[in-house]
């Protein structure tokens, strides 16, 4: 029998021919159904980057000074500031800066080392002169920018960081000095969150040793809008009648200046300007409560200002009824704080309304500032009612209960408050609780009509019950009712509690 050989060489180059067939069958139909759209390539923005870039170089810039600033405020302390009050009395403190920056440039180039950026900080200068009327730290450099992955060139930014301090006034009234002075920063922005901790007081000492200064801390820092403060302290021993005075502050930012003038005279009190005859303007004048009930208690408040009638401190307030009189024959009012060291002084004092009758008096106020001028007056009404109509009790406390949907009940109360002669008072604050099936605290203010109502939660009850479900019962008690400038007569309440059941 004769074997017949196959040839699978042949066989092998057939089914690759089919299988490549198949495959551009299949190619052509699922090209011949799909449908080619646009496709845009995505990339990072360079201006993105550009403006991150130089908003970090603002950011190093000024911490760079605060360094500068802080270790010539370190050398300068070691001298007890009598020394070292500029960059060319110790240069040295630059290189902090320089550290700082050079950081900053290595690691701006680490994070964007796929841009090939070029970068590149000249005319770096920093200033720092505190002995003279004009106290400033500042920086300045330019920042050269290219970003190459982009094919953008030429960015060229100058940057500045300032801190400036100019002493605007300063005045003494035996150991109370107060300075006025005024702190902004680069292209004339004000610095509005000095925070007092950050500022640093020093004061000669009578009889003392040229350069023997006494460290003192505030009794208060008040901005006076406009990057205006007005810093007072307590100088017991101080020179006078001229206190020479240093001082050193630091902004939020870090950044250290400092008026410590080499002379000795550092900030000598400026002499009255002859030419001021205007004094404070009072504001806020309010009486608490108004109206007020006869023999009663009256607290009289104002603000006494001073900023910009003269910027000198508040030496005095006076208070007037219906007429006024000579300047400084009128009733005192005190300094809230206890003194009067402020160009601003917020003032008070009690007014004892015994014996007055039940009318209107206008209570006119004004202050006198540390040269001697009255200001003018401001003033307001008082009202004096007759006692009897200003006190007020409870006249009605009505309580119901409400089926609710399902098998839930709620409880209303309503609460009426009356004057003496049984008229409506509104405004009044009533306090209460509910109690039996339900609890809770309350608090609310009668209308118009003297009323206010009150809701407790709701409380499940199942008629199909039977008898073993009881009755619900819903109780309102008013706890105290209140209002500014009456009298709760607790002795005049017809009803101060209401309960009403279900079923």
């Amino acid at each position: 029998m004769k074997k017949i050989y196959r040839n699978k060489k042949g066989q092998f180059l057939v089914a690759s021919a089919m299988l490549i067939a198949i495959l551009f069958i299949s190619v052509a139909f699922t090209l011949s159904s799909t449908t080619l759209t646009d496709v845009e390539l995505l990339r990072d923005d360079f201006r993105k980057d550009a403006t991150q870039i130089v908003s970090n170089f603002r950011g190093a810039l000024t911490l760079a000074l605060a360094d500068v600033s802080n270790e010539l405020e370190l050398r300068s302390r070691l001298y007890n500031y009598t020394s070292y009050s500029t960059l060319e009395e110790y240069p040295e403190a630059e290189t902090y800066g320089e550290k700082l920056l050079a950081t900053w440039y290595n690691t701006i180039m680490q994070q964007y080392a796929g841009r090939s950026l070029n970068l590149s900080i000249t005319n770096l200068n920093f200033e720092c002169n505190w002995n003279n009327s004009g106290f400033y730290s500042q920086v300045s450099a330019i920042l050269n920018l290219d970003i190459r992955s982009y094919g953008f060139y030429g960015l060229t930014q100058n940057v500045t960081s300032k801190l400036s301090l100019e002493i605007l006034n300063s005045k003494q009234s035996g150991t109370n000095v107060a300075v006025v002075f005024k702190l902004l920063k680069e292209n004339g922005l004000l610095v509005t969150d000095l925070d007092s901790s950050f500022i640093k007081i020093l004061y000669a000492l009578e009889g003392s040793i040229e350069n023997n200064f006494n460290e003192t801390d505030l009794s208060t820092l008040v901005y006076l809008g406009n990057g205006v403060y007005n810093a007072s302290f307590s100088a017991p021993g101080c020179k006078q009648p001229r206190t020479s005075i240093k001082m050193i502050l630091r902004d939020n930012r870090g950044i250290v200046v400092a008026a410590i003038p080499e002379n000795g005279t550092l900030i000598s009190e400026l002499p009255s300007d002859p030419t001021d005859q205007t004094g404070p303007i009072t504001m806020n004048v309010m009486c608490n409560p108004n109206p007020c009930p006869q023999e009663s208690m009256v607290t009289l408040t104002a603000t006494i200002d001073d900023t910009s009638t003269g910027a000198n401190y508040i030496m005095s307030a006076e208070y007037f009824i219906d007429v006024c009189g000579e300047n400084g024959s009128g009733t005192q009012l005190n300094a809230l704080d206890g003194y009067f060291d402020s160009v601003i002084e917020n003032v008070k004092v009690q007014i004892d309304t015994s014996g007055w009758s039940s009318e209107n008096y206008t209570v006119y106020v004004h202050g006198m500032d540390s040269l001697g001028n009255w200001g003018n007056f401001s003033s307001i009404v008082l009202t004096v009612t007759d006692a009897s109509y200003q006190k007020m009790h409870i006249l009605d406390v009505d309580v119901r209960t409400i089926p609710h949907h399902w098998f839930y009940i709620y409880g209303i109360a309503t609460v009426t408050v009356v004057d003496s002669q049984n008229k409506h008072v509104a405004g009044v604050k009533v306090y209460g609780h509910w109690s039996g099936s339900v609890s809770g605290n309350v608090y609310g203010w009668t209308g118009t009509n003297g009323k206010v109502t009150f809701y407790s939660e709701d409380v499940f009850y199942w008629r199909g019950g039977g008898w073993w479900w009881g009755k619900l019962t819903f109780t309102f008690t008013v706890d105290k009712i209140e209002k500014t400038g009456w009298i709760y007569d607790e002795s005049k309440n017809v009803e101060t509690s209401d309960t009403d059941y279900y079923p």
